[in-house]
């Protein structure tokens, strides 16, 4: 039976925590087994940065990851503060859907182009780098698929499939299966489920995703809508 691993997204917008307080936190998810630790956002703030090293520096025995927007200086700012890491990932980001991208200003050749470019990036400064579109479901499918496969084709390890809470189990899990054609072997299906979480989940899985992003309890942005850990 094949073993979904599991990425945790618990101090992702922890930012009200301290460097001490987060990094206990961290540790408490090594214990408890996770594959993968996100331990921040560095591009964000100084502190930020500094909580993400330093986990990097003192938490072992699993991927510790830091999240990053498509842009050089986000990318830069994950790779610093991940050197310390045993095992490092960067996890870039960047809108799919049309919509998103007219509020942003940028057209859909700027937005493949950008992804690409910051993957790339990632690439030369972390050991494995995950893409995510941060708003997948309300995307159009075509162009989801190729901005996946530039991703891939740039060096993403991961490419991760975000559920903005508004598709219902078949149509997630239907999501997956297409996004999964389209990536052939070049790169690992994660998913982040929101909207009906477990059912979600289980569509997920059943359409061959190999990784799941969860939280623990109420921190991060997806508290409520992401499975927990098993003990």
């Amino acid at each position: 039976m094949k073993r979904l691993a599991l990425y945790d997204t618990t101090l992702r917008d922890a930012g009200s925590m301290s460097v001490d307080a987060k990094l206990l936190v961290a540790q408490a998810l090594a214990e408890r087994g996770v594959d993968v630790l996100e331990a921040g956002y560095p591009g964000a703030s100084a502190a930020e940065a500094e909580a993400v090293a330093r986990i990097a520096r003192e938490v072992r025995g699993l991927t510790i990851a830091a999240l990053a927007g498509a842009n050089r200086r986000d990318v830069e700012a994950a790779g610093r503060a991940l050197t310390g890491a045993s095992r490092s990932r960067i996890h870039v980001f960047i809108a799919t859907s049309d919509e998103k991208l007219a509020e942003l200003g940028m057209s859909r050749h700027e937005c493949l182009t950008q992804a690409a470019q910051a993957v790339a990036r990632a690439a030369e400064l972390a050991d494995e780098v995950e893409f995510s579109a941060e708003d997948a479901t309300a995307s159009d499918v075509d162009f989801l698929n190729a901005v996946c496969q530039a991703a891939a084709g740039a060096g993403a390890h991961t490419i991760n499939v975000i559920d903005a809470g508004q598709v219902r189990p078949h149509e997630f899990g239907a999501l997956l299966l297409t996004v999964r054609a389209a990536l052939a072997s070049f790169s690992r299906l994660s998913f982040s489920a929101q909207g009906p979480a477990v059912a979600n989940t289980i569509a997920a899985v059943e359409a061959g995703a190999d990784q799941a992003h969860v939280t623990m309890g109420q921190a991060g942005a997806l508290a409520f809508t992401h499975p927990t850990p098993a003990d």
